[in-house]
């Protein structure tokens, strides 16, 4: 359940055309958009999505090597980011 600030800036986010979710892979460089709610995934199209994950120095504009970045401990190093997507 979302508190009220953050219920405000998902409705924010919803008016300037983001769709928010998890950042999802099946695999390096096939990503998905999970809405939390549903637990529906919809696919990103890397070469016309902006797509942005949220980092504690604030919003990152995913570039397409990205969606290929490894972590120290192997895995995909934004695999489960909270997202928007337009």
């Amino acid at each position: 359940m979302l508190d009220l600030a953050q219920h405000i800036e998902e409705t924010a986010f919803r008016l300037d055309g983001w769709e928010t979710g998890t950042l999802v892979f099946d695999e390096p460089g096939v990503a998905f958009l999970m809405d939390p709610e549903t637990r529906q995934e919809k696919p990103v199209n890397i070469g016309s999505h902006v797509v942005e994950v949220e980092t504690v120095q604030g919003w990152h504009r995913m570039k397409q090597s990205d969606y290929e970045r490894i972590s120290t401990d192997g895995t995909l190093l934004f695999a489960g980011a909270r997202c928007r997507m337009k």
